[in-house]
């Protein structure tokens, strides 16, 4: 027997549970307010902290209202907010909140309710710690330990509203790596500056949390003293006092000459603590964990036995008040309900079918992705689009145009004309001076743009090489790169960039001499795979799709006329404007005055204008609109859409009955839904794979869909996307659909799956080219911290 699983373990008594809550009314927190949600968040985390219990704020009728548990403690009267002052005036009564008979305003103060309440008895367990409040919880034994790295293995649980109207617990499993030995006991002052600005786990006593090192402190342990309830207490008193008896060895041996190292709390307020219990994390991008990392990608049978396991093993003895939630052993199973794969058009009108299309190439799911990338190759199909390019500039730095730089040309230029024939691909080299010029971002930046300014003197596209230089900060943005992609459009005439890197170059081209006995290079052979594939991926991403040059599109419409892609970073707004299955994308950046969001006014005019231009290229009026908004959709944002549309119906540019549809597009997840396709076998333990592509799982407003999975072998277990409804126009399942299938664009891995609908993918790079900061005045000035990376 064949079932689909989410990783939702259901309530089994949900009719038993109930909780009792006062209500006050605020007054003073507008919805219309540009500081609403700012606002209306800042008040649940205030109070949450300081209540210790679960608050939550909701509208209703043009109103807001703030509820707490009954037990709670008295809420003030006011409080002072962004610009704003609010007051809390009590509701008369206690309600009862029925977790079984609810309503779309109900659903989030329930799974609110439960989430918190979830976290103070796993909080208590001696097994567990949690580095960060509401975040995920870790067995205090490491799984392993690897050249002195520990890595724990943990969980994130959050409560869900399942398909059938239920609620359960969405458990997923996650790692840490934390050092097995903490800080010198006795660090000095010089020493502490590497680790300054570095997460560290600090033990105190039995409970566990992260902090961020901000400074060594002058006194020693038996020295440093603060206020406690009136009186004054060392740091050693306070430690011993607070924690749980028997405390652990580390504090009964702690040193009292020992140093104090410095965090700041959410107040801003200097804490010390013992330098001898803190134990630096490491994140899973650094070099320390790299080997242990592999280990947390965790195919789905394992993944699933250890969140079944974690389950029974942390969540069965939960209660809600005093009340044991009773949750299922198993994990819920859900519909088998998957999209088939859409047909692809490719050049000279070949069509590319997985359903059995009449007329096309058909081939089977599991070669899809195969027969996908190499129709782009075949010169009987090739790209859909088939323009010649236009100008091409190819800048490289100088150290590498006197080395393997024409080799690469060549290799590049073939690799183009490989993929794309009739595109005339001949680059003009710009080389431009890094010798003896130093590894720093405005160093090399400037470098780039005195050549660009010289040589570029015509409208046209840029491939630019760069070395690597020092970012700032752990996991930060290319400041050079970001630099060169918005400092090229600045040029006269503007000049749309690309950039990629020498690292690859470097340490794949060798020197030889050839049969006239002179230097030249090649690729080293134990390289050459591994190249012929990167510079095949340089000539897609860098060359081809910079200059809008699509591979293929969707044979046939989506259910939605016009699908908008809209992302807000760093004061910047992207639109990606997808019409007609693919064939025609837009690509627009503004600067926007707010950080993440837009005003009501801003969205409208911006979506009038690329409404308006999308109906003089179609010559007719166009029907339903679909937003798919990265992230969250803002009421504002909402409010502002929907009169965009009524005024576009009024001009006659959308039909009578067009309709606007708004999707939230959400790329990450506190706690991750899992889908697994588990195979049973009589007597025999059942197998459990991924999902297959096209399948989703709608749950009311929000909807699953996996974009990943089988038949494309990737390792780990896939990751669902999870969409929100937010306005509807077309149905949830059809916008579901259309997701699904822009998400079969994988214009940059056409031999694999993407999770994201070209919408975002496009947003997602216009943006990085437009609004990733760097820091300009270094540009200018020449002054900048950075260097070179080992």
């Amino acid at each position: 027997m064949n079932r689909m699983e989410a990783n939702i373990f259901p309530i089994a008594n949900l009719k038993d549970l109930a909780t009792r809550y006062r209500s006050y009314r605020v007054r003073g927190l507008s919805p219309s307010s540009p500081d609403f949600f700012k606002n209306r968040d800042f008040i649940i985390r205030r109070l949450s902290s300081s209540l210790k219990a679960p608050v939550d704020i909701y509208e209703m009728g043009g109103d807001v209202f703030l509820v707490v548990p009954e037990d709670a403690p008295d809420l003030p009267t006011d409080l002072m907010m962004v610009r704003a002052g609010v007051r809390l005036d009590p509701i008369p009564g206690i309600q009862i909140l029925d977790y079984t008979n609810r309503n779309p305003d109900t659903d989030r103060i329930c799974t609110r309710f439960i989430n918190f309440l979830v976290q103070g008895p796993l909080h208590s367990k001696l097994s567990l710690w949690q580095p960060h409040s509401g975040g995920a919880f870790f067995e205090k034994s490491p799984a392993e330990v690897i050249n002195g790295i520990g890595r724990y293995e943990g969980f994130t649980v959050r409560a869900l509203i399942m398909g059938d109207g239920g609620i359960g617990l969405c458990v997923d499993m996650t790692s840490c790596f934390v050092d097995e030995k903490p800080l010198p006991a006795r660090i000095g002052r010089q020493e502490f500056r590497k680790y300054k600005g570095r997460h560290a786990v600090y033990r105190f006593g039995h409970q566990w949390y992260d902090i961020a090192l901000f400074e060594r402190h002058d006194f020693k342990v038996n020295e440093y003293s603060f206020p406690d309830e009136g009186k004054m207490v060392s740091l050693a008193e306070y430690i011993e006092a607070k924690s749980r008896k028997p405390i652990p060895p580390e504090l009964a041996q702690l040193d009292p000459e020992g140093a104090v190292v410095v965090y700041l709390d959410r107040q801003s307020n200097e804490r010390g603590v013992p330098a001898a219990l803190c134990y630096l994390t490491h994140d899973t991008e650094s070099k320390e964990v790299r080997d242990s990392h592999r280990r947390t990608i965790m195919r789905p049978d394992i993944r699933h036995a250890k969140i079944t396991e974690m389950c029974k093993r942390h969540l069965q003895a939960i209660k809600l008040g005093s009340t044991a939630i009773r949750l299922s052993p198993t994990p819920v199973e859900i519909p088998r309900q998957v999209f088939p794969m859409p047909d692809l058009l490719f050049g000279n009108d070949v069509r590319l079918s997985a359903t059995g299309t009449k007329g096309a190439r058909n081939v089977s799911l599991q070669d899809f992705g195969k027969a996908r990338a190499d129709s782009l190759s075949d010169p009987n199909a090739g790209f859909f689009s088939q323009s010649r390019l236009d100008r091409q500039y190819l800048f490289l730095p100088k150290t590498v145009a006197d080395s393997w730089g024409a080799r690469f040309i060549g290799d590049l230029v073939n690799a183009v004309e490989a993929l794309y024939p009739h595109g005339g691909y001949e680059p003009d080299p710009v080389i431009y001076n890094d010798v003896g010029v130093g590894r720093t971002f405005p160093d090399q930046a400037n470098a780039i743009l005195a050549a660009a300014r010289a040589a570029c003197l015509q409208p046209g596209f840029a491939t630019v090489m760069v070395h690597d230089v020092q970012r700032h900060g752990r996991g930060a943005h290319d400041e050079l790169e970001a630099a060169v992609l918005r400092e090229f459009w600045k040029l006269t005439p503007a000049i749309r960039a690309s950039v990629l890197h020498t690292k690859t170059g470097t340490a794949s081209y060798e020197q030889y001499a050839d049969r006239s006995g002179d230097p030249a290079y090649r690729v080293r052979a134990d390289r050459r795979s591994k190249f012929s594939g990167y510079i095949r991926n340089v000539a897609l991403s860098k060359v081809l799709l910079t200059n809008e040059k699509w591979p293929f599109v969707l044979t046939d419409p989506l259910h939605a006329d016009l699908t908008i892609g809209i992302d807000v970073k760093n004061h910047t707004v992207g639109y990606a404007v997808v019409s007609e299955g693919g064939r025609t994308v837009r690509l627009h950046c503004e600067a926007s005055r707010q950080r993440e969001k837009l005003l009501s006014s801003q969205i409208k005019s911006q979506l009038e204008q690329i409404i308006r231009a999308e109906f003089n290229d179609l010559g007719r009026s166009i029907g339903s609109i679909v937003i798919h908004r990265d992230g969250r959709a803002f009421p504002e944002e909402c409010a502002g859409a929907a009169e965009a549309i009524e005024a576009l119906r009024i001009e006659g540019v959308l039909r009578a009955d067009a309709t606007l549809t708004i999707l939230n597009i959400s790329k990450t997840e506190r706690s991750m839904l899992r889908m697994f396709d588990v195979k049973d076998h009589g007597g025999r333990a059942a197998r459990i794979d991924n999902p297959p592509v096209g399948q989703y799982y709608i749950s009311g407003s929000d909807a699953y869909l996996s974009t990943t999975g089988l038949p494309f072998a990737r390792p780990g277990t896939s990751k669902p996307l999870h969409v929100g409804y937010v306005l509807g126009g077309i149905t949830f399942k059809d916008c579901l659909e259309d997701v699904y299938r822009l998400s079969v664009l994988a214009w940059g891995r056409p031999d694999d799956c993407s999770r994201l609908p070209i919408t975002i993918k496009l947003v997602d790079r216009a943006l990085g080219d437009e609004a990733t900061e760097y820091d300009e005045d270094a540009l200018k000035y020449g002054t900048s911290p950075g260097r070179e990376r080992a």
